[in-house]
């Protein structure tokens, strides 16, 4: 709202009067810019030689209820109110009454811990030893694989390794070495290789063809091959037909192996007998083979 020029009663000077066109003509050109919400002020210096409450007349209607006019007349503060009317600035009030008391504020957070204490303490006494908990069960492990077979070991300590008997005559007849006739075989025996045997063969008697200058041989016999001549029975050409015991040995040391030994016979010509039998009133006992540890 522009401020309307009011004529003041009384002589004014014409250059007073003056100036208070000016200065009313230069507030209605203010601009105050939009939503500005600082007081805005006019000051109307203290040497104008008029009385000051004229000049805050003038001012009248350039207020507003959100944004009012203050104007600073001969250094008091004049403020156009939400009624556009002026108002003289009072002094300070007393003080109002001290408000309520607001609500208490939240707890604070609570504070470091303070040093031990130096006091001396007493322990306490221990306690009872609580009673022994139940066993736990054993755990059953599996069997673990079954290791290999280790190295044959030796012979036991017995003395005798194989036995073999023979109960029956029996008449060889092969002439050569290779083919003689088996008399008796013994049993396969494992030997470490430093064992010590004695071989025997014993038969009640045995002899050749009964033709003068005949002869039979026994050979022993290792896993089938012939080791060499072990006995030899040749007839005179006077007696032919002489029946003799036998009875032989070997001692020696078999390898590193497992091995079966026999004894077998050859004539050198018809036929020979090597007698046994089952033993008993009138009989003849039985041959045998023996391998024993020396």
């Amino acid at each position: 709202m522009p401020i309307q020029w009011r004529t003041i009663t009384g002589k004014i000077d014409p250059v007073v009067e003056q100036m208070l066109r000016d200065l009313v003509q230069g507030i209605n050109q203010l601009e105050r810019p939009a939503g500005a919400t600082a007081t805005a002020q006019v000051i109307v210096q203290r040497s104008l030689p008029f009385p000051s409450v004229r000049v805050a007349q003038a001012l009248s209607g350039r207020g507003t209820a959100s944004d009012p006019l203050n104007v600073l007349v001969d250094g008091s503060s004049v403020t156009v109110n939400a009624q556009n009317q002026l108002q003289a600035a009072g002094g300070s009030g007393s003080t109002g009454a001290t408000g309520a008391q607001g609500p208490t504020g939240p707890t604070g957070p609570s504070g470091a811990t303070g040093p031990a204490g130096s006091g001396a303490f007493i322990t306490g006494p221990t306690g009872i030893i609580g009673p022994t908990g139940p066993s736990g069960a054993t755990g059953t492990g599996q069997t673990g694989a079954t290791g290999p077979t280790g190295p044959i070991g030796p012979t036991g300590t017995g003395n005798e390794l194989a036995y073999a008997e023979f109960a029956s005559a029996i008449a060889p007849a092969a002439t050569t070495e290779a083919a003689a006739n088996t008399i008796v075989s013994g049993t396969t025996v494992a030997y470490t290789g430093s064992t010590i045997v004695l071989i025997e063969f014993f038969a009640v008697n045995a002899r050749p063809a009964v033709v003068n200058g005949a002869s039979l041989s026994f050979w022993l016999y290792e896993d089938g091959g012939s080791l060499g001549l072990w006995g030899f029975i040749s007839a005179a050409a006077a007696l032919g037909g002489q029946n003799l015991p036998v009875h032989l040995a070997r001692r020696m040391t078999p390898s590193n192996a497992s091995h079966s030994y026999s004894v077998r016979a050859s004539v050198t010509t018809g036929t020979g007998l090597v007698n046994a039998g089952a033993g008993g009133t009138g009989n003849s006992l039985p041959g045998f083979l023996r391998i024993t540890r020396v």
